[in-house]
Formats: structure tokens, sequence, C-alpha cells
């Protein structure tokens, strides 16, 4: 699977991918799908209390907007470098440039191997397949611990197989269509989210401006398929890995 964000080139020529549908990473060059295949080089990066900034150089020539990466697990983070190094949080807060670029190195790696633990603690319960986990972050897959029970699992023949009826698993084009209905009521303050069978919210605008995202079993008119879009965020999508819940509720509070 072909990783879907934006890519971050930043020191020597490290990449970094933020991972993101394209519905909503397109937004930073002007809804060219396809210029998110290739890097963007970060001129400017630091580090704030949320996570990481950037700045990045866009092909016309101009600045990106400030652009944060508000990871999961970064507090745990900060906490486990302070430890470390004997620093602390207020040395670290305003690192720039290559120190912030080290740091986010750090940082990625550290991640990598949190996200491993708890990927293969999840699919022993059976909670997750590793195609899943693929998909989710394929950097575990570099990990060494995980990549030996990868190995076992499979020369094993104990590859789990996840729990029938335990989770659903979204297409790619539900996760960007709702990914879209997420950007337009963040980028529209007079818009509603959603409302029971009403048109003229994020939800309908987005099956109405992306037809081509919306499941073909989804009958009905637009309205209807705003509302199916709807019942799949508050049902799935909002409390899942792909959720844009925190992206939504900063609507008034980001450009």
């Amino acid at each position: 699977m072909e990783p879907r964000g934006i890519i971050i080139r930043i020191k020597e020529g490290h990449e970094i991918i933020l991972g993101l549908p394209f519905t909503l990473a397109s937004r930073i060059c002007n809804d060219d799908e396809q210029r998110l295949q290739r890097p963007f080089d970060a001129i400017e990066v630091s580090v704030i209390e949320k996570g990481f900034q950037f700045v990045l150089a866009i092909d016309d020539g101009q600045p990106s907007p400030k652009i944060i990466y508000a990871p999961d697990h970064f507090d745990h983070f900060i906490a486990d470098t302070c430890e470390l190094e004997g620093t602390t949080r207020a040395a670290i807060y305003g690192l720039n440039s290559s120190d912030a670029a080290t740091l986010l190195r750090a940082f990625s790696d550290w991640l990598n191997h949190k996200q491993a633990e708890e990927f293969e603690r999840e699919i022993k319960a059976g909670n997750l397949t590793f195609d899943e986990a693929r998909k989710i972050r394929k950097e575990v897959f570099d990990v060494p611990s995980f990549k030996d029970f990868f190995a076992h699992s499979f020369k094993t023949d104990t590859m789990p197989k996840g729990k029938p009826g335990k989770r659903t698993v979204h297409r790619q084009n539900v996760i960007e269509l709702y990914a879209l209905a997420c950007r337009i009521y963040v980028e529209n303050p007079g818009i509603r989210w959603s409302s029971y069978y009403k048109k003229g919210t994020a939800c309908h605008e987005a099956v109405k401006l992306r037809p081509d995202l919306v499941p073909r079993n989804w009958g009905g008119d637009d309205i209807s398929k705003g509302d199916r879009l709807r019942r799949e965020a508050e049902r799935t999508l909002d409390k899942g890995p792909h959720s844009q819940l925190t992206y939504r509720k900063s609507r008034g509070r980001i450009s």
C-alpha cells in the first residue's frame, strides 16, 4: 500500500510521512493529489508542546502555512527524553533547525518501537492482523522484535486471523470521504457537521463534491448518502485509527 499523506524531507535526505488521507493533505498543494506522491522540503522545523511544526517549500516558490504534527504519545516521548538526557521540557520546546530535525528522527524511531509493542499485543489478542498493522504503520516491520514475531508466525503457520465481527475495516475511499467532510467542516465556519437527513451539512457536501468516493452500495440520494457518512463517522471512524475528530474540533483555532 502506497503511503498516504504529506511526505516531508528534512536534513540529510531523511523523510517522514505525516499520515493523512489525500483529501485532507492536498490542502497544501491546491488539491493536486498527484503532487502528494513526491516529498516536500522542510524550510523550517521546530519543536512545540504538541509535537513538531513545519514550514514547507511549495512548488510555486512560496512557503506553506505552518503545519503542526501533533502525534499520539509525544508527551510520553518527551518525558523519556528528559529522563534519558538529563534535560528539561523547557530546553526541548523551542528547538529548531537541525536540533529539531534530530529530535524528530529520534521520535520516529521511538514511536516505531512503541507501536510495534502495541501491535504485537493486539495481534496476539486477535484484535488486529499483520495486514492491518502494515496499513496503519508499515515502519513497524523494520523493528527487529516485530520482524522476528512476524517471521516466527509465518514459519510456524500461526499467523493470527483476527476475530470475526470484532471490528469494521473501512475501504480507503470511505476514509477519504470522511476526511473531506471534516475538512469542509473546519474550513467553513458557517456549516454544520451533520444533521439527521438534512442537506447543506459537511457530510452532505462531501458526497456531492466527490461522488467517486461514495460506495456503490450506499443507496438513495445525496442527503441519504451524507447521513450514511455521518453514521459511519459516529459509529466507528471517529473512534478508530483514521479518526479526524481532534482536527474537526479545532475549527476556529487553526488557519
